[in-house]
């Protein structure tokens, strides 16, 4: 009765270290995304921001966080990060200040959302939803 026992004790104990394991994948996986995809609405809004310039078919950033995010604008994903971005986009407005002739702090307004907490919440957001193929 007591090999039972002890079988059954370093069953749940390797149960336990393999679950844990799982687990801290999981945490790493998501936070490579959460990255990603804060990294991914960042530079499309530059990019947006800038009226798709001809200088970004120069810039390859686009396909490699694509590439990264496993493709995520074919996604529900996506189309919640691409809402993002237009929102971001859209808030950006022109200096009011005269000696810059209406230019917008395209680069300060985005990287201000970046390292914002609000932003943060979002990307949690999603990433609490389901991955779903568009």
């Amino acid at each position: 009765m007591e090999k039972p026992f002890k079988f059954n004790l370093v069953l749940l104990f390797c149960a336990t270290i393999v679950g844990c394991g799982i687990r801290v994948v999981e945490t790493t996986n998501q936070k490579s995304q959460f990255d990603f995809y804060k990294d991914y609405v960042l530079v499309k809004t530059i990019q947006r921001s800038f009226d798709d310039d001809p200088i970004f078919k120069k810039d390859i950033s686009m396909s490699i966080y694509s590439e990264w995010t496993d493709y995520v604008s074919t996604t529900s994903h996506g189309k919640k990060l691409d809402s993002l971005v237009g929102v971001l986009a859209q808030s950006i407005k022109p200096s009011p200040v005269e000696d810059y002739e209406g230019a917008k702090p395209i680069f300060q307004k985005s990287l201000d959302y970046y390292n914002s907490k609000a932003f943060d919440k979002e990307i949690r957001k999603i990433l609490r939803t389901p991955k779903v193929p568009l």
